[in-house]
């Protein structure tokens, strides 16, 4: 699982248009590196916590998956923002993450 950060605003996933639009972008950009199990983009209107707002979490199926995205997607440009990636644990995606 990969958690992607500076790629969003609070702002902009408030919209339930544009954070339909944002999760559209997401899966298929993922989708090109792998099977992905299951995407998270947390807002805090949605239950989560607020520090969670504006990170995207992407599970893949298999690792594979997980290490080509991470490697392709880190440092690359969504809009005027600058993609930064991160490995997540199952225990944290699931104790913090998930409403």
């Amino acid at each position: 699982m990969i958690k992607l950060t500076n790629m969003v605003s609070k702002e902009e996933l408030f919209d339930d248009n544009e954070y339909k639009d944002i999760l559209e972008d997401v899966r298929g950009e993922c989708s090109q590196y792998g099977p992905i199990a299951n995407i998270i983009i947390p807002r805090s209107k949605d239950g989560h916590p607020t520090d969670c707002d504006g990170s995207v979490f992407v599970e893949f199926s298999d690792l594979t998956g997980s290490k080509a995205a991470a490697a392709a997607l880190s440092g690359k440009k969504f809009g005027d923002n600058t993609l930064v990636v991160d490995y997540v644990s199952s225990t944290e995606y699931i104790c913090i993450y998930v409403a």
